[in-house]
Formats: C-alpha cells, sequence, structure tokens
C-alpha cells in the first residue's frame, strides 16, 4: 500500500490581510478535497484538529467487503462526526469516508463527491492520525511564518 500523503499550500492573500490555504488528501486510489478551493488556513486547522480528535474516539465499523458502500452512507447519514475527513471547510464539502473492519483488516472507504464509486485503501486509524498530526504541524509551522508579517 501507498502510504496516503496531505497536500497541503499556504499562502497570503493579496492585501496582506489573511492566510489562506489549499488542502487535498492523496491515497494510492483516489484523491479527496477540492484542492482548487481557497479557504482560511485556520478554518483548515480547527478542521484537521478536530479530525483528530475524532478519530482518536472511532471506532472501525465491522462488515463485509460487499457492504462497503451501505456501511459508509449509513454512517455519515447517522451522525456526520463518523466522517473520516475535515468538516466545516468547503474543500471536502460532499466527499465521504469512513474507517471500517472487514475480517480484522482496517480500510478507510473514501467516496468522492465527484464519484459514484467508493474506493478502498488498507490503512489504520493510527496510520492516518499520524499523517493529519504532521500535516497539522506543518500548517503551524507556515502559520507562525506568516505571523511575523506587520500587517498580518
Amino acid at each position: 500500500m501507498k502510504e496516503p500523503i496531505i497536500k497541503l499550500e499556504v499562502e497570503l492573500s493579496t492585501d496582506r490581510q489573511y492566510v489562506f490555504s489549499r488542502c487535498e488528501f492523496v491515497f494510492g486510489s483516489v484523491s479527496v478535497g477540492d484542492y482548487e478551493q481557497l479557504m482560511l488556513a485556520k478554518s483548515l486547522l480547527l478542521a484537521l484538529e478536530d479530525l483528530v480528535v475524532r478519530m482518536n474516539d472511532f471506532e472501525p465499523i465491522e462488515c463485509a467487503m460487499d457492504n462497503l458502500e451501505n456501511v459508509l452512507s449509513n454512517a455519515i447519514r447517522e451522525d456526520i462526526r463518523n466522517s473520516c475527513l475535515p468538516l466545516g471547510v468547503e474543500a471536502f464539502d460532499g466527499d465521504e469516508a469512513v474507517f471500517v473492519d472487514v475480517h480484522k483488516q482496517s480500510f478507510i472507504v473514501i467516496k468522492p463527491w465527484t464519484s459514484t464509486t467508493c474506493f478502498t485503501e488498507e490503512l489504520s486509524i493510527s496510520q492516518y492520525c499520524s499523517m493529519i498530526e504532521a500535516s497539522i504541524y506543518e500548517l503551524k509551522e507556515r502559520l507562525k511564518m506568516f505571523a511575523s508579517i506587520p500587517s498580518i
């Protein structure tokens, strides 16, 4: 399995008043998050921190491989906080993901908003959280760089 990555960009607004970001989660088989969508960097930071908290409390849903799509849609419909993607930032609106256990193996089931198909990646929640925590650290470091600009 190819380790997923978070593609992250941070930039200063032209009036030097705001710090914006772009974000996309890149898995082996699919990417989620609209990388073209600008969002406030601090909003993304809060969404990523919230995601780590939710993932630390999340128990993968046990299911069969032929029931992944139903489990995904039911889990999200039941409670949006079951989503394994950032919430409250437009770049991820409509994308869906949830962790499942199939025969004691951990998978993330992903459905981009533009797709009618689900994608499955073998991945543990701890691996996923490590990836997100590294991105949180990177985003905080970039925000510190911009904080030294007098107009911010």
